[in-house]
């Protein structure tokens, strides 16, 4: 208590030389009304004896001057905050901060999407070489294998040709021991070699003939077919034109009875007529019912 001011004088002294708070800066209001009342009090004579007989009520206006003091540097830096802090956002910036973020997130996303896709096909590819260079080295060993098995195929014929020619020597050797050796492939005489070839001459002979007289057989048999046929179209074609020309005569024959009948009916009445208008009698013989005019009978 020694070491502190003397009294609230001299701290008031210095709370109204401090500046005034500037405009927009909070002051909590039960701490200004507290600090100003301790101020007060602490200025008048009854304050400044109670602050002397008692020492407790001077720390009391210490700490609310001090609990002041802070809330004035509170509100200082808070209004320093809001001073420093960006000003509100508009609709518009508001949605156009909310499409930025969603055009951001859905990069991200086709990023990350594009990414696995390059990985995939990275794998795909990396299997598909794999696969490729794998059916390469299977048709190499094939291939291998292959000129392997050609290579043994000669060597086994050129062994089995040494050795047919091995036995063939063995064989003229064992055979000159006793006679001499046939050279020739077939070992029999030029003769035989020359029947054979006749016989096999006169077989290919007989079968060409054959052959070519069973094309002229069929041939024939095809040829006799057709002229057949032919004679059968003219015996029918004959036919139906001996019955049309008989039917047509029919025809006509009936037309012409025809004809001639309703010529002597045309002619019994214009002679009917003719015996009406000039009043002749209705018996004569070009009036009778059936008869006919000379001249007109050898119609018929």
């Amino acid at each position: 208590l020694k070491a502190l001011p003397l009294g609230p004088k001299r701290v008031l002294q210095r709370a109204r030389a401090r500046p005034a708070l500037p405009l927009g800066r909070f002051r909590p209001p039960m701490l200004a009304s507290r600090s100003e009342g301790a101020l007060s009090q602490a200025s008048t004579p009854h304050g400044r004896r109670r602050n002397r007989s008692s020492g407790g009520s001077e720390l009391d206006v210490r700490s609310m001057l001090s609990s002041a003091s802070g809330g004035l540097r509170s509100s200082r830096y808070s209004a320093s905050s809001r001073q420093s802090r960006a000003p509100p956002m508009t609709l518009s910036d508001m949605q156009r901060h909310v499409q930025e973020e969603a055009m951001n997130r859905y990069v991200n996303s086709l990023q990350g999407e594009a990414k696995v896709a390059r990985q995939d096909q990275q794998n795909w590819g990396t299997t598909i070489r794999s696969a490729m260079d794998e059916e390469r080295a299977e048709a190499r060993r094939r291939r291998d294998g292959e000129r392997r098995n050609q290579e043994l195929v000669l060597r086994q014929i050129e062994g089995n040709k040494s050795s047919k020619t091995e036995l063939r020597k063995e064989y003229i050797e064992a055979a000159s021991l006793h006679s001499f050796p046939l050279f020739t492939e077939t070992f029999i005489s030029e003769k035989e070699v020359e029947e054979v070839r006749k016989q096999q001459k006169e077989q290919w002979r007989e079968e060409l003939n054959q052959q070519l007289i069973t094309s002229k057989m069929l041939r024939n048999l095809e040829e006799k077919k057709h002229h057949d046929h032919a004679r059968q179209n003219i015996r029918d074609s004959i036919k139906n034109t001996v019955k049309e020309r008989g039917i047509e005569r029919d025809r006509l024959v009936r037309q012409g009875r025809d004809l001639v009948e309703a010529w002597d009916r045309d002619v019994r009445l214009k002679s009917i007529k003719e015996a009406i208008r000039c009043g002749k009698d209705m018996h004569s013989p070009a009036g009778r019912p059936g008869a006919t005019p000379a001249s007109h009978r050898g119609m018929d």
